[in-house]
């Protein structure tokens, strides 16, 4: 199973693609939505799940949710950020968002989010 992190500070995305590796699953990275969306849509089912932060360049984390609502066929979205806005949180569920973790965040809780999500996808 494959995750896509999604972060625009790669000590961020290196951490928790390091807990990641460790449970066992493939980790795919991206530093910004725009790339994200690329390889998602590019890949197909491949991505079993993104984690994603919210504030980055070019696309953030809650528009890359919504340009994902578009597709018929997506990896569902946990949202990984030092955002903790009621209005942005609602945006990103609203438009797909299955979590919404806040930074810092202990690495057992990311890899226990993403393990119910992918055993989700698998059944």
């Amino acid at each position: 199973m494959s995750i896509l992190v999604v972060d625009d500070s790669a000590m961020v995305r290196r951490q928790v693609g390091t807990a990641l590796k460790n449970a066992g699953f493939d980790v795919v990275e991206a530093a910004d939505g725009r790339a994200a969306l690329e390889l998602v849509r590019a890949g197909g089912d491949g991505i079993t799940c993104v984690i994603c932060d919210v504030n980055m360049p070019w696309m953030s984390g809650v528009e890359l949710v919504e340009e994902l609502a578009r597709d018929p066929v997506r990896p569902p979205v946990i949202m990984l950020t030092s955002e903790s806005k009621p209005q942005l949180v609602e945006r990103a569920m609203a438009a797909g968002a299955v979590g919404w973790l806040v930074k810092p965040c202990n690495m057992l809780h990311v890899v226990a989010a993403a393990k119910k999500v992918a055993k989700g996808r698998s059944t």
